[in-house]
């Protein structure tokens, strides 16, 4: 069994069944991407906080999420086969609200990642699906919301449940090993 931590990282990905690579390959690029709305998210959390230690991480790991970003495969990825992939009877994206969150995003980090730290659209963006998701427990509104903030929230790249199938799969492996 593969030591990953992320799916996309297994080293027999090129022999597993095309449908599943470009369910991959989808898997990676929506965890890359997306991982920059949520460390904008929480530098701008720490900014109406007045965190400077925390603003300054968060500005750091923008810089850094930027930089690993692969902008070419970004340009070249194709949203509605994103789309067309998930939405089928073992998983679905079930709101149009996502979708268009997840379109617009995707465009400004096409226009420049390093860019969404100072676009105003894209900041708008994040405080408007943190309203959409949390209404009136909003951590850009409710003080005692944003006193429970972790200072890091969501920040960590998408896995999409991978450690508890590693987990399973680990296990399989084991018990077929020792049944031979």
């Amino acid at each position: 069994w593969a030591q990953v931590d992320k799916p996309w990282e297994h080293p027999d990905l090129g022999r597993f069944p095309e449908k599943i690579r470009e369910l991959l390959e989808h898997a990676q690029l929506f965890s890359d991407v997306m991982q920059g709305a949520a460390i904008l998210y929480n530098l701008m959390l720490a900014e109406k906080d007045g965190c400077k230690d925390l603003v300054e991480k968060h500005r750091e790991g923008i810089s850094g999420w930027a930089n690993a970003l692969d902008t070419g495969k970004i340009s070249k990825w194709s949203l509605q086969k994103l789309w067309e992939a998930v939405n089928n009877s073992r998983h679905t994206i079930k709101q149009r609200a996502t979708c268009r969150f997840v379109k617009a995003w995707v465009q400004y980090v096409g226009e420049g990642p390093h860019d969404v730290i100072n676009n105003k659209q894209a900041q708008n963006l994040v405080k408007k699906r943190e309203r959409a998701l949390k209404g009136p427990r909003s951590r850009f509104d409710d003080e005692r919301a944003r006193e429970q903030w972790s200072g890091n929230a969501g920040i960590s790249r998408m896995t999409f449940r991978w450690p508890i199938a590693k987990k399973f799969l680990e296990d399989l492996a084991r018990g077929l090993e020792e049944a031979d």
